[in-house]
């Protein structure tokens, strides 16, 4: 899913601070098939690295 994102280059069809938000989503999947962590508790670190990355980039 990483790869798709990185070939589908999202920053040239949507703004930055959504792109850079979408970005998170790969990554906490990623992060996700590593981990014991449950799926909700990496939900909620790709939501909450999503807004942060995006209310950074935006601002």
């Amino acid at each position: 899913m990483t790869v798709l994102y990185l070939l589908a280059d999202p920053f040239q069809y949507f703004p930055d601070w959504t792109a850079a938000a979408l970005g998170s989503v790969p990554v906490g999947l990623l992060f996700y098939s590593f981990s014991s962590q449950s799926w909700q508790t990496w939900a909620k670190i790709a939501a909450g690295t999503a807004i942060g990355i995006s209310l950074g980039t935006y601002f």
